[in-house]
């Protein structure tokens, strides 16, 4: 057979060369396990000792570092990664003590180019498939058209227990929730697929405590766990160069409940050696994903990508949670030349439990989920503390807070090595609470709009030694406004990248167009913005090397309220073409349309474009609206001052501002006994995430309230379940009669208005029309 390594694990450690004589600190000859990818290898050395290190080389070229080698005590295994590899070369890794050279190997790096011994055309129905391939004779499944599922079946492609499977360039559309399954399949790739149309259509539902904020389906099951691709114990699966948009369900914000909803892929105990790259995974605004990439089992060493896995070159946007989830054991996991975008959170990694995880050359922008809030760039926020290491470095961050804390409980957490980013944040550059003993925040570039968000970084730092001089500067980019977010020669000095990382990866991102992948195409700009002062906007895109391809201009049916022509045709080797980028005014646009189109090339890349316009109207719930209550003006209250508010986003034209410690005391009267919910509509006086303070209802005791705070006006629930604070609208039963609400904060707050609902949907723009569950 031929020695392309097409996945095997068992060839992989056929690859490894005896160790022979080769010695640890004890005397004993120990086996270095070798595990590539295309890109990268996972190296494991189980023998004791300290003080080793990793060297690699290609052929026989100059030996090269590895990334530090480290181990747990929950996995006494000493772990690293071989980074930016090329596909299907010969490398020779081996570990150096003390003593000399302790144990080497061989390997060699996958081949993405399955030899295909059969082809099966697929369609146009839903299509269930058990075949098993081998590693010389892939079966290919290809159609002659889109396979359109619908609602028939649970997946538009089922694959159950295949092997050595090569599904590509389908057009998938529908699936009752997804659009292709892989249940306990092995060497699989998924490749050049237009995913679209998948999941359950779900009703937003308050009628009960176990209903609270969530969509329920017409059989009266929670929306979760969607995907456009359902990875579920799979191994050695490729998913590259595919369009994952316009899910038929959504996801819920963090508003109401706990995201739950749909996914562009979900990840369910993988069995490792997992690659997801150069994809375009697009929510929107009307149809969000919970998290772009999202993981089960996030809680257990077998959530997220599991080990040895790769997620890069991809464009990840429009989730009301994470860009993706790496949660769980992070043996070697690595995500790097991504692009996150108009999501809450970019990359989780809590907990990381066993690691070494690697985040390197990320852009990851402010955008925000449905209601326009913004949280953490990386988050390592978990009821459960990890013991692995991971690894920032080189990224460009600009999230409300750039880290998050990697230390949840008195038990010694994950610890994060952080040098060489970009960091913008408006609320914490460093969460405070941040680092692990051991942690290492090292020279970063950091900025806040704010002095007291500089000054608490400043102080956080002071405890780490050889970080006396902190880096406080604003980022000078080369052209933010086009897309690209690499730092000016003059925007900062330079700085080394820990050993091992590309020689590439420097302070902030490497590319002018990210996310990054190959591809002939280049754009003089990969952002446009939009709006009704300028509704029209050109870039130009130039086709590098020798022979002409063709293209199509692909976008999500949400993003109907910009054009882009032309949308076909074909590009000739270094001659320009222009697309003319078109803005079409439409009203769900608020709080601010985040879109993207893509440029897709015949011979598979594709390139896409961030396009953005600013909000047209303010959503304000409307007074009419047999749903609500009542409506009370906060600016109606005296003496509290009134906020200055720009024209038409307030409710009544004005707000008040609360400074910490102020109150407003609401006074409204029930004609009829019922459950209502009660929210403040509210935004950030500062660069606050979220408002703590107390509301008393009537004579009842005075409770805690935490409203998550926007920049922009939203409606926050004032009661939440007490025994589960991730549900938000907990009902308040009121008789008829005078009702008195007293609000207190302790945050500075800008309150423009109180809603009494009968139905928390009266609150949204969104259309959550009730249907009939079975």
């Amino acid at each position: 057979m031929s020695f392309r390594l097409l996945f095997s694990a068992a060839l992989g450690a056929m690859a490894l060369s005896a160790p022979g004589n080769d010695l640890a600190e004890d005397g004993a000859a120990y086996e270095v396990q070798v595990l590539p990818t295309f890109e990268n290898a996972s190296v494991y050395w189980n023998a004791p000792g300290e003080g080793f290190r990793a060297e690699y080389r290609q052929g026989a070229g100059e030996w090269m570092p590895a990334p530090p080698l480290v181990r747990t005590e929950n996995d006494p295994v000493w772990r690293c990664s071989l980074l930016a590899l090329q596909e299907n070369t010969p490398y020779e890794v081996r570990i150096k003590g003390a003593a000399g050279v302790a144990a080497t190997a061989t390997f060699r790096t996958l081949d993405s180019r399955p030899p295909v011994g059969e082809t099966v055309v697929v369609g146009p129905g839903p299509f269930t498939f058990s075949g098993r391939g081998t590693a010389d004779a892939w079966i290919r499944l290809v159609a002659d058209g889109p396979l359109d599922a619908g609602q028939a079946q649970e997946a538009a492609l089922e694959l159950h227990g295949a092997s050595y499977i090569l599904i590509e360039g389908l057009t998938i559309r529908g699936g009752r929730r997804h659009g292709i399954w892989l249940d306990g399949c092995d060497h699989v790739i998924v490749r050049d697929c237009d995913i679209s149309g998948f999941g359950r259509h779900g009703v937003l539902m308050f009628q009960s405590e176990n209903a609270e904020g969530r969509f329920f389906d017409h059989d009266g099951n929670v929306v979760t766990h969607d995907a456009g691709i359902y990875l579920g114990q799979t191994s050695n699966v490729l998913i590259e160069r595919n369009y994952v948009h316009d899910s038929r369900t959504r996801s819920v914000s963090w508003a109401t409940a706990h995201p739950t909803g749909s996914a562009a892929i979900l990840m369910d105990t993988l069995q490792g050696r997992t690659v997801i790259r150069h994809n375009d995974l697009i929510g929107s605004l009307l149809h969000p994903y919970d998290d772009v990439i999202l993981s089960i089992n996030n809680g257990d060493p077998d959530g997220g990508p599991a080990r040895d896995a790769d997620i890069y070159g991809n464009l990840l946007m429009g989730s009301n949670d994470d860009a993706v989830e790496l949660d769980g054991g992070q043996r070697n996991a690595r995500f790097y030349d991504n692009l996150c975008l108009a999501t809450l959170c970019g990359v989780s990694t809590a907990p990381c439990f066993y690691g070494p995880t690697y985040i390197f050359n990320n852009l990851m922008l402010e955008g925000g989920d449905e209601t326009g809030r913004v949280l953490y760039a990386i988050k390592n926020i978990f009821s459960k503390p990890g013991q692995g290491t991971v690894f920032a470095v080189g990224n460009t961050l600009r999230y409300a807070v750039s880290i998050g804390r990697f230390k949840v409980t008195d038990e010694e957490g994950s610890r994060i090595i952080a040098q060489d980013n970009v960091m913008e944040a408006v609320s914490s550059l460093y969460q405070d609470g941040l680092m692990a003993s051991d942690s290492v925040p090292g020279r970063n570039l950091l900025w806040s709009p704010t002095a007291a968000v500089r000054e608490e970084a400043r102080a956080l730092l002071q405890a780490y030694p050889g970080i006396s001089d902190p880096l406080f500067a604003a980022p000078r980019y080369v052209h933010a406004a086009a897309g690209d977010f690499r730092l000016r020669p003059d925007g900062a000095p330079a700085a080394q990248s820990p050993a091992g990382f590309p020689a590439r990866v420097h302070m902030g991102i490497d590319s002018a167009m990210m996310p990054k992948r190959p591809g002939p195409l280049r754009l003089e700009r990969t952002f446009v913005a939009l709006c009704r002062a300028e509704r029209e906007h050109q870039l130009t895109a130039t086709l590098e090397g020798a022979q002409p391809l063709a293209y199509r201009v692909l976008k999500n049916a949400d993003f109907d309220w910009f054009t882009v022509r032309p949308s076909s045709g074909a590009l000739e080797p270094g001659v320009p073409v222009d697309f003319q980028v078109s803005y079409v005014p439409r009203t769900h646009s608020t709080p601010g349309a985040k879109g993207a189109f893509i440029i897709k090339l015949s011979d598979g890349t594709s390139r896409p474009v961030i396009v953005t316009a600013a909000a047209e109207d303010p959503f304000i719930p409307r007074v009419q609206e047999p749903r609500i209550a009542a409506v009370i003006e906060a600016e109606a209250i005296l003496p509290i001052p009134r906020a200055p508010t720009r024209a038409g986003v307030a409710s009544g034209g004005a707000a008040v501002l609360l400074a910490a410690g102020d109150q407003l005391a609401f006074e409204f009267l029930v004609t009829r006994e019922n459950d209502y919910y009660i929210a403040a509509r509210c935004r950030a006086a500062d660069q606050s995430l979220s408002a703590l303070g107390t509301v008393q209802l009537n004579d009842e005791p005075v409770r805690d309230f935490r409203l998550p705070l926007t920049q922009d006006f939203s409606c926050a629930s004032l009661f939440r379940f007490p025994d589960n604070p991730n549900k938000s609208f907990h009902p308040q039963r009121l008789g008829v009669g005078p009702q008195r609400i007293v609000f207190k904060t302790e945050t500075p707050i800008e309150v423009d208005a109180l809603y009494v609902v009968t139905s928390p949907n009266a609150l949204y723009r969104r259309g959550y029309d009730p249907l009939p569950l079975k």
